[in-house]
């Protein structure tokens, strides 16, 4: 109950996607960082921001997810298991865990280095577009061709109704696995994309995807500290080109599911396959090939 005379504080809940499986480096959110997990060095940051009140962990029922569970227990912060590929119903369900804050703070387990700076930089533009008369649904501090942050970066601040609003009407698979695209592409809903000001720091990549990535994280923890700022970061990496350079060629992936890069890929061509068949081969292969046509 608030203060009689006082200005109750919106409830704020930054929700960690995060799960085991990875097809470039599976169990990558449980790595260890300088005697810390991934997820740890992540949540610690959060952590160090001061305009989010509760932290989730949002993982799947499948078995090998037990472990980010357990970790979510040693760490203290609450864990939903929901859907493997439906993650914009698990993260509806971690905030439901959270007793459905008003606004939701997106940010996945594999952005050990995400700067808690600017987690309270998008909160405050956030409530600054809703004093100004002119409330916002959603807001990223990247978007598309827009970025100058550095891939491992990113946030996304979105209202609860928005989210519910996207989990009845989305019914493509992309949408749902992706959790957010729903609100930026369906143009149903008031988004905006504010970038930092200043320099341009979108060459440098801090997630951590796959084992060239986790080497890169590894050696910059080790040189600089786990706290260490962004441009710190930046400058020692220019001191060590070799360390840059471990994971420059690693192509980071998009929002858009599989079956969606591969309509686009074949987009406007002729795709011609062969499948044979018969009582010593087996029809199942053509079944696959009819799926990917």
């Amino acid at each position: 109950m608030a203060v009689e005379g006082s200005v109750e504080q919106p409830s704020v809940a930054v929700i960690i996607q995060a799960r085991m499986g990875s097809s470039r480096l599976p169990g990558k959110v449980l790595e260890c960082v300088a005697g810390m997990t991934l997820i740890e060095h992540l949540v610690r940051r959060i952590r160090r921001a001061t305009h989010p009140t509760q932290i989730a962990l949002a993982t799947t029922v499948a078995p090998e997810d037990a472990s980010l569970v357990a970790e979510g227990e040693r760490l203290q912060i609450p864990v939903f298991r929901g859907a493997v590929d439906d993650v914009l119903s698990r993260y509806l369900g971690a905030a439901r865990t959270l007793g459905n804050p008003k606004t939701l703070v997106r940010v996945t387990g594999d952005c050990p280095l995400l700067d808690p700076v600017e987690i309270d930089r998008l909160l405050t533009l956030f409530r600054q577009y809703q004093d100004r008369g002119k409330p916002l649904d959603y807001l990223t501090n990247q978007g598309g061709q827009i970025r100058s942050i550095p891939f491992g970066y990113d946030v996304e601040v979105f209202t609860l109704e928005a989210l519910r609003q996207a989990d009845r009407e989305a019914t493509d698979p992309g949408h749902r696995e992706h959790v957010t695209p729903y609100l930026y592409r369906s143009g149903c809903f008031r988004t905006a994309i504010v970038a930092p000001k200043g320099e341009d720091f979108s060459h440098l990549r801090l997630t951590v995807d796959t084992p060239e990535d986790l080497s890169v994280v590894s050696r910059l923890v080790d040189a600089l500290g786990e706290d260490a700022e962004l441009r710190a970061i930046d400058s020692w990496l220019r001191q060590h080109p070799e360390v840059a350079a471990l994971n420059s060629s690693v192509v980071h992936r998009t929002t858009e599911g599989e079956v969606q890069l591969r309509r686009r890929w074949i987009s406007g061509q002729t795709l011609v396959a062969r499948a044979d068949a018969g009582p010593g081969i087996g029809f199942g292969h053509v079944g696959r090939v009819e799926a990917i046509l």
